[in-house]
């Protein structure tokens, strides 16, 4: 029997094997005219193998760099895109890009759940705050930033874009 899905590709179901194929999904992209970086979140699910990661684009569209790869397999069930980049929220500014980020799956990753810091410049990790974080924006001076911090409290965290200090945080209404 083969399994044969536009997008996802074609896969024989007896014996596990891969015939060809993939897909590529991508979260909102976004834009700093100021360091002319457009942000791309993109999963890409290849050899059944997911493959979470930021690209960084100059304005012509050509790859400045690749960002909190994060590649994962599931060797008991092939067939299962086992972890997916389920939300990822993005602001830039002041050198940096801030991500927010959410992976759904069981395996282990490279890349945990959590707010992140890269350097517009090459991507790098300049720094991380673990949990649940939600949607980013980013003012000129401070990062904002809601977490989840209990099963129903929710705060929205004012952040120094430098250090990911925290300046306040509130209930979220």
């Amino acid at each position: 029997l083969v399994v044969n899905d536009a997008g996802f590709g074609r896969a024989d179901l007896a014996t596990g094997r891969e015939i060809g194929g993939g897909m590529c999904t991508w979260g909102a992209p976004n834009y700093d005219p100021q360091a002319g970086l457009l942000v791309v979140p993109n999963t890409i699910a290849h050899r059944f193998t997911p493959r979470l990661y930021l690209q960084g684009l100059d304005a012509d569209g050509r790859q400045k760099w690749m960002g909190l790869l994060n590649e994962s397999r599931d060797e008991a069930n092939p067939f299962l895109k086992s972890d997916t980049m389920t939300f990822c929220s993005v602001a830039q500014g002041g050198g940096k890009v801030f991500a927010a980020i959410a992976c759904a799956g069981s395996t282990p990753k490279a890349v945990k759940d959590g707010l992140y810091a890269l350097r517009q410049a090459d991507g790098g990790v300049a720094w991380s705050l673990p949990g649940d974080w939600g949607g980013v924006s980013f003012d000129g001076r401070h990062l904002y930033a809601a977490r989840v911090e209990g099963r129903k409290d929710v705060k929205l965290h004012c952040l120094e874009p430098a250090d990911g200090k925290a300046l306040w945080k509130i209930n979220a209404p």
